[in-house]
């Protein structure tokens, strides 16, 4: 749990957090995701993993830490993107990608923890049969959704 990240200022941070709901929402439409280290214009810069947190509460979204920083994001909106984007671009030629070599192709900013989570929960969206391994995704001619 991230309670930790607002310690005693929670109550002060949910009273102005409406102002911010905007800016919140405008920087999540226009990446699919939030980062702590976007800009909000919000004067004490320690402040914000605590309001993106409370914040993805409120809105049912997913927060999480990514190396030294947080991320919110929609999960639903998340998973059709990235599914979207191997549709797109996956290269059947090359047919197996590490997870690294997939998350770049991809271009989303994720724990690869989260990606991986993601991978699993969109396998049929995906056009090509996706096989998760330890270190790698193979991809072949298959069945997604769309075909079953």
């Amino acid at each position: 749990d991230y309670e930790h990240l607002c310690g005693k200022k929670k109550e002060k941070i949910l009273k102005f957090m409406p102002k911010f709901s905007g800016t919140l929402e405008r920087l999540l439409n226009e990446k699919g995701y939030i980062s702590s280290l976007d800009d909000i214009p919000i004067k004490n810069k320690e402040l914000i993993p605590c309001l993106l947190w409370l914040w993805s509460k409120e809105k049912n979204l997913r927060f999480t830490k990514c190396d030294g920083y947080y991320i919110v994001y929609d999960e639903a909106k998340m998973g059709n993107l990235i599914a979207g984007t191997i549709n797109e671009f996956v290269d059947l030629s090359i047919a197996e990608y590490t997870y690294e070599e997939l998350k770049s192709l991809v271009n989303v900013e994720l724990p690869m923890e989260e990606f991986k989570r993601i991978l699993e929960e969109i396998a049929g969206k995906v056009r090509y049969r996706m096989e998760l391994g330890e270190n790698s995704v193979r991809f072949s001619e298959g069945v997604g959704d769309d075909e079953r």
